[in-house]
């Protein structure tokens, strides 16, 4: 059974870097892919454009190593930093470790997160997301705060509008929803639907934050105009989709001087509910 997001759209190859947000949706086919050194929204950094959702996400990566339960592929950014990602299959799911490592002369800031997109079946009318303890910051479609952090809601209810939902549950009513998770007490998150329960750990140390996309039939701005459902579970270094420029701005982008080294892990396990 599928459970990552395939995109029902032609997927078309990618213009050259750095890519718009509406050619980056037309190349993506879905799935669970690592968004660096930039997420979120177009910016730019000491000169340098950075597409939407980064270099990384639009580029061919060396394949490393394979054997039947493990892949370990690579990619080097044209600022020096080396990202590698390990991708093994452990008891009833899979394991992606990531490393980011400064292979280049000078001080370089970035941000990681994991594009993990859920898809039918497991996303549809009934399905229940359940989060420990932690707040849900409402964001727009191009990154911004839509309340103030401080004033971001204890899960499950977001008030926008004047209007409350319930986050946790998906309704047959079309709908569309995009935020961020902070203050996660631990950072785990459970889906659960039609009979299946996927949970997902990460590192929270390098991955403190978790972005939310729930898509329910709502959004017409896909290519080809297509409504989809999906369910995106993005473990994340920040807390919007601003970009990398806002990032550094805030304090926020990771940097690693020559040398250093960062990491993550994230697990995927998939189990039959009751």
């Amino acid at each position: 059974v599928e459970l990552l997001f395939q995109a029902p759209w032609q997927v078309v190859a990618p213009p050259a870097a750095p890519v718009p947000p509406d050619a980056w949706t037309g190349a993506w086919p879905g799935g669970w892919h690592p968004l660096v050194p930039n997420a979120g929204e177009p910016c730019r950094v000491d000169g340098r454009e950075h597409g939407f959702h980064g270099a990384a996400s639009v580029s061919a990566w060396q394949v490393v190593r394979t054997d039947a339960s493990l892949a370990r592929i690579r990619w080097r950014d044209q600022d020096g930093l080396t990202v590698t990602r390990e991708v093994q299959l452990v008891d009833r799911g899979v394991r992606v470790d990531s490393t980011v490592v400064n292979t280049g002369p000078a001080e370089t800031p970035f941000v990681f997160v994991e594009h993990l997109i859920l898809g039918p079946p497991l996303v549809g009318d009934d399905t229940r997301l359940e989060l420990p303890s932690s707040r849900v910051l409402p964001l727009a479609d191009s990154g911004e705060t839509l309340v103030a952090p401080e004033l971001a809601a204890p899960w499950p209810n977001v008030t926008l509008d004047d209007v409350r939902e319930d986050w946790s549950t998906a309704t047959a009513t079309p709908f569309s929803r995009f935020g961020a998770l902070l203050q996660l007490d631990r950072p785990t998150a459970t889906v659960v639907h039609d009979g299946i329960r996927v949970r997902l750990d990460w590192s929270g140390e390098t991955l403190p934050y978790a972005w939310l996309w729930h898509e329910n039939g709502a959004s017409r701005e896909m290519p080809e105009q297509r409504p989809i459902r999906c369910l995106g579970l993005e473990p994340a270094s920040v807390p919007t989709s601003e970009g990398l420029q806002r990032a550094r701005s805030s304090g926020l982008a990771a940097v690693l001087a020559p040398g250093e080294r960062w990491a993550s892990q994230v697990t995927l396990t998939v189990t039959a509910s009751r």
